[in-house]
């Protein structure tokens, strides 16, 4: 039998060698086509598993189970909590200790001009000035408070306190008070004397009240009926 031509051997091989060609670029692409299949499965499922993709890396958060992680947050969240309540509670305390003494230091300083220095009380000048404790005059009288001091060593007598038009006399012994109170005085008044030192105005060495009551009088022709 005689060989086939020269040019019929060599298509024959052209088409061994396409069919050759065209088997491995269809492995090749089967291959390609499942590893993309895979590559969407694989991001399926870590999306309905809760995973997210960061740095290179698959993170499943659901099994994150790092103790060490979590006591780490859980102690940076209660301190910064503890530090916001400080942060809150702190300059509040501290205003409210100032002010506390703040007012401490007023109430005394306030008490300190008010009583008598030496710890001399109203009570204890009753020895040192002597004077009524209360007296009771009628609208359109003439009052006259005579005030008494027992030692003028210890200082001159001095009102603190009287009411408008009262006027004030001292005396070798002490000092008197004539008043004559009007409608508009009806009422409690009080007639308030203080003995200063001498040298030093403003040492207060005993201080006394005098209560004044000033009454209505019941008569027509006085109030205009």
């Amino acid at each position: 039998m005689a060989s086939p031509p020269a040019n019929e051997s060599a298509r024959l091989q052209e088409s061994n060698s396409s069919t050759e060609a065209l088997g491995v670029l269809m492995s090749n692409r089967r291959t390609a086509l499942d590893a993309l299949l895979t590559l969407i499965a694989a991001s399926a499922l870590c999306v309905v598993a809760g995973c997210y993709v960061g740095d290179g890396q698959l993170v499943d958060e659901r099994w994150s189970d790092d103790p060490y992680t979590e006591a780490e947050n859980d102690e940076e969240t209660t301190g910064g909590d503890e530090l916001d309540s400080a942060d809150e509670s702190s300059p509040t305390s501290t205003f409210d200790g100032i002010d506390e003494g703040y007012n401490a230091f007023a109430a005394q300083q306030l008490s300190d001009a008010i009583e008598p220095s030496h710890g001399t009380g109203e009570s204890e000048a009753e020895g040192l000035i002597d004077a009524p404790d209360e007296l009771a005059v009628f609208v359109g009288e003439t009052l006259e408070v005579d005030v008494y001091v027992s030692d003028p060593t210890l200082g001159n007598l001095l009102p603190a306190a009287l009411p408008e038009r009262a006027v004030f006399e001292p005396l070798a012994t002490g000092g008197r008070v004539r008043w004559q109170p009007r409608l508009e005085d009806i009422g409690s008044h009080d007639f308030v004397f203080l003995i200063v030192d001498a040298d030093e105005q403003s040492l207060v060495v005993a201080q006394r009240t005098v209560s004044v009551e000033v009454l209505p009088r019941f008569s027509l022709v006085e109030y205009g009926f």
